[in-house]
């Protein structure tokens, strides 16, 4: 059984079906009981630097202080890699730990 809200892509699976090698297998997709328009933002800064500069994760890093303060804690953070996620929390972990009252969870640590 695979179980994501990413497997899907063009209304269905043929994608990962291919890619996997799965030539027989039942599928669903369910509709979201999620409400976009009221509980989500996407938030895209007007300036920064390129994602293979150095300067990068010191800026994406301060961004997201950003973001948690302002939304107090309420943010979920995505990164393409697990280096990439990893080095965001080394980042924005130190500077958060005294001054918020949210806890901060990085994937690994819940599972």
């Amino acid at each position: 059984m695979l179980t994501s809200a990413t497997l899907s892509s063009g209304g269905n699976f043929a994608f990962i079906r291919d890619r996997l090698g799965l030539d027989n297998a039942d599928d669903l997709i369910a509709e979201s009981t999620f409400d976009y328009e009221s509980q989500a933002v996407l938030y895209l800064p007007a300036k920064m630097p390129d994602p293979r500069s150095p300067a990068w994760s010191e800026a994406a890093a301060l961004e997201v202080v950003r973001i948690l303060k302002a939304t107090e804690g309420r943010a979920f953070v995505l990164a393409t890699s697990l280096a990439g996620m990893q080095s965001l929390y080394e980042r924005v972990w130190p500077r958060l730990i005294i001054r918020v009252s949210f806890r901060v969870v990085r994937l690994k640590d819940s599972c």
